[in-house]
């Protein structure tokens, strides 16, 4: 794991521009440049472009919703739902190795609500753009 940060602005309704992205970045040691934008308005979208980008990149994901966060080991992203001074609630993702945090890629401050979802990462090959 190389730790990527955001390359984007918090987005005027709260969310992360590029958290998702740098987490995948992070955990594949890849540039950042490398993982497309793949936020969407609604989840539906969101996983139909995570899902698409995947598959034509050669990498495997696994998505565990209402997790037990005991039962993930090794690095992976995990989607908070957070609260921001400025923002109020908004999502968010991070990287986790195991039970711990091990990488925000966020540059500000955040509280964490509770976590959404967990989302283990597989490399087949070399990750192609």
């Amino acid at each position: 794991m190389i730790p990527v940060m955001m390359n984007g602005p918090i987005e005027a309704d709260g969310q992360q521009s590029g958290c998702f992205e740098a987490c995948l970045a992070s955990i594949l040691e890849v540039p950042a440049e490398s993982i497309p934008r793949l936020y969407r308005d609604t989840m539906p979208e969101f996983w139909g472009a995570v899902t698409e980008w995947a598959e034509t990149a050669g990498v495997e994901l696994t998505t565990v919703i209402n997790p037990q966060p005991s039962s993930i080991a090794g690095f992976h992203i995990r989607a908070l739902l957070v609260k921001h001074a400025e923002l109020g609630e908004a999502a968010h993702a991070v990287v986790y190795c195991g039970k711990k945090m091990v990488h925000d890629p966020g540059i500000v401050k955040r509280k964490k609500i509770r976590e959404e979802w967990i989302m283990t990462v597989n490399r087949h090959n070399e990750v192609k753009p």
